[in-house]
């Protein structure tokens, strides 16, 4: 889904202005569920795995609605793999769809055993999307 917003300073009450903020309000409502896969790979491999994430384009493969590889400043040896969703339906869709199962197994050389990724979800109790 495309979301048009209205440019900074763009209070007015016009049709267009009011489409927009319509849309906004939509987008921000329907951000319903967020994941955060936390992945402890193997040592010294997490350059190898966030390389993997940017070639196989498993963000934009996706569907998630943004999607970010974080790596945690306290413990660079953790990357944290944040994706809001919008809907769980969204969420299912993606977790059993045939190219996370490959982008799975590409991924396997870089831990040590299955304990290596952990998913939390989480209900959207309140969203911004700021003006651009």
């Amino acid at each position: 889904m495309v979301v048009t917003m209205p440019p900074l300073g763009m209070r007015d009450g016009s049709a267009r202005n009011s489409r927009c903020m319509k849309a906004r309000h939509a987008m921000i409502r329907c951000m319903e569920k967020m994941t955060m896969l936390t992945l402890r790979p193997s040592a010294g491999r997490v350059e190898e795995v966030i390389a993997y994430y940017r070639t196989a384009g498993i963000l934009e493969g996706s569907g998630a609605i943004t999607a970010h590889v974080l790596v945690a400043e306290d413990d660079p040896g953790t990357v944290v793999v944040a994706a809001l969703w919008a809907d769980p339906a969204a969420y299912a869709t993606w977790q059993n769809s045939p190219e996370r199962l490959e982008f799975g197994r590409g991924m396997a050389p870089f831990f040590d055993s299955a304990d290596g990724a952990h998913t939390r979800e989480f209900r959207v109790a309140h969203g911004n999307i700021p003006d651009p």
